[in-house]
């Protein structure tokens, strides 16, 4: 399983560096004319520095609920399997004994 994470990992490294260089190149400019000129006004447009903003926050209020909700649910769904198949797995095998 490594050298195939490896793999993915030089593959995804690769693209996301060229992805950066070709961001940092004006259309059909060389690499001498790199320059980051473009993040600079993408940065400065208060429209986009607005929406960033509300995406992150988005992002972070959704995680959490998602979080703090599934760990309800987890809870609330433990706290029904302690009836009498408390002693089972959740496949229905008996548990070995002294595994509790």
């Amino acid at each position: 399983m490594v050298p195939a994470l490896g793999l993915l990992a030089v593959l995804y490294a690769g693209a996301l560096v060229g992805a950066l260089r070709v961001s940092f190149l004006p259309l059909g400019g060389n690499i001498g004319d790199a320059s980051p000129a473009a993040w600079q006004a993408l940065f400065s447009d208060p429209a986009f520095v607005d929406a960033l903003v509300f995406t992150l926050r988005i992002t972070a209020v959704s995680t959490v609920l998602a979080a703090v909700g599934g760990v309800l649910l987890a809870l609330a769904l433990r706290g029904r399997a302690r009836g009498p198949r408390s002693w089972r797995r959740s496949d229905g095998a008996p548990e070995p004994a002294g595994r509790r």
